[in-house]
């Protein structure tokens, strides 16, 4: 560059060589080591651009998504087609270049993971099974094969089958997809088990007797008046708390050990009478061979009211108790005194190969009778009424009891203690007319009027 300067005196040149510098606009451009990759390769690109000082990137479905490298590089995790963005600039602008669908992903297909599970592995004869495939790597087909199964095979990714006899059977699934397949096999996976073998060992009504039951002792007795029968006229009735006394047991040992049994049920219905407080319960036991388990607690006011028919089953497992050759079952009275009843009716005790319910000690009682009204007067008879010189009283206790009689002015005319059971009272010396008798047991009375002729 040269400048010329004049004046009337004269002029001047100044020159200047390489004074002026043109930095041209960028122009972006790029390339890459590969445009078609599989998931999870990389791809490096390379800067073509010219006079370009800065550059900023954009990967489209790559990782990392952006970069202001001059070659950076990317990997790609997804397949699909994507774009890839340059803006190359410098200090007096900028230039784009984008290439559309630049860089292919194709996707990487894995071979499966076969894997499955079932909603229950532990079934009874003729129970449904339902599978469900846990295979990994996106399969697209599955077969699978049911040793002992209807159907024995399927291509149902979860498919349902049913086990109709007893066994223990494997199961195969193979799980493919273009890439090739897998099999997962489980042995002895699914066992099926024999519809329960329940047998009746016995059932007791005892309108005939004790039948195969034992009394205990004072404190127990056959009931057979009727009211306190859950059916017909007959029961047993165990009070107090005496032990022994205030039980009933089978006279017998049954075999439980020899068949096989896993499982017994003793199906029983009672009812209760006066029974006070939690504190007054009774007990079903079990005799393994040596030795008595109380199976089952029966507590008034938790499990039981008085004068309500219930039906209750105890379950006793082998798994919990030996099953011997003689086991045997009692029913024992924990009460607080004579006047505590409860009266045991329709027992009916069963065994089973199989076992059919749990948990080892199952207490399922149920209400199924109406409410009584429990008295004293179920335990006297009073003949002949009226009476001339000689007054029967017929009575089931166990202990003395006092008899008074009164006038009807209220007087007391007569007291005696009767010895337990039936008795008779001389009232010859007694004017004609109406009389009013009272029994006293334990804490309760027993109030009648009677004549005197």
């Amino acid at each position: 560059m040269e400048l010329t300067a004049t004046n009337d005196g004269g002029s001047d040149a100044e020159s200047k060589l390489d004074y002026i510098t043109v930095i041209p606009l960028p122009t972006a451009e790029f390339s890459a080591n590969v445009t078609t990759v599989n998931e999870g390769e990389s791809v490096s690109f390379n800067d073509l651009s010219t006079n370009a000082t800065g550059w900023s990137w954009t990967f489209t479905g790559g990782t990392p998504s952006g970069s202001t490298a001059q070659n950076p590089t990317v990997t790609y995790n997804n397949a699909g087609t994507y774009a890839v963005e340059l803006v190359a600039s410098n200090a007096v602008g900028n230039d784009t270049e984008t290439k559309t669908g630049y860089i292919t992903v194709n996707e990487v297909i894995i071979v499966p993971v076969a894997d499955f599970t079932a909603d229950a592995t532990s079934v009874s004869e003729g129970a449904q099974v339902s599978f469900t495939d846990l295979s990994t790597n996106e399969p697209t087909s599955w077969s699978w094969t049911f040793n002992g199964g209807t159907p024995a095979s399927s291509t149902a990714q979860n498919p349902s089958v049913v086990y109709d006899n007893a066994g223990t059977y494997g199961v195969t699934l193979l799980a493919t997809n273009s890439a090739g397949g897998d099999t997962e096999v489980k042995t002895a996976y699914i066992t099926v088990t024999s519809t329960p073998s329940v047998v009746e060992l016995s059932y007791s009504d005892f309108e005939a007797g004790w039948g195969i039951w034992t009394d205990g002792g004072g404190d127990c007795r056959r009931y057979t008046k009727g009211t306190y029968a859950y059916g017909g006229n007959d029961a047993l009735d165990i009070q107090d708390n005496s032990g022994v006394a205030s039980s009933f047991y089978m006279t017998n040992g049954e075999d439980v050990q020899t068949p096989g049994y896993v499982q017994i049920d003793v199906n029983f219905f009672f009812v209760a009478i006066s029974m006070d407080n939690s504190n007054e319960d009774f007990w079903v036991q079990y005799y393994d061979g040596s030795t008595w388990h109380t199976v089952a607690d029966f507590d008034k006011g938790v499990d039981f009211e008085n004068g309500t028919f219930y039906e209750a089953t105890v379950t006793i497992l082998e798994s919990a108790y030996n099953f011997p050759n003689n086991m045997k079952i009692r029913f024992m009275c924990d009460a607080s005194g004579n006047r505590d009843d409860v009266y045991i009716d329709d027992i009916t005790i069963t065994a089973s190969t199989s076992q059919t319910s749990g948990p080892i000690r199952l207490l399922d009682i149920q209400e199924v009778g109406d409410l009584l009204v429990g008295n004293i007067e179920e335990e006297f008879t009073v003949y002949p009424n009226p009476a001339y010189e000689t007054l029967h009283i017929a009575s089931d206790e166990v202990e003395e009891v006092n008899v008074m009689i009164y006038n009807i002015a209220g007087q007391m005319v007569m007291n005696i203690t009767l010895p337990a059971g039936d008795d008779e009272i001389d009232i010859s010396k007694l004017d004609q007319g109406m009389y009013v008798l009272k029994i006293v047991a334990d804490d309760e009375i027993f109030s009648k009027k009677i004549i005197k002729k």
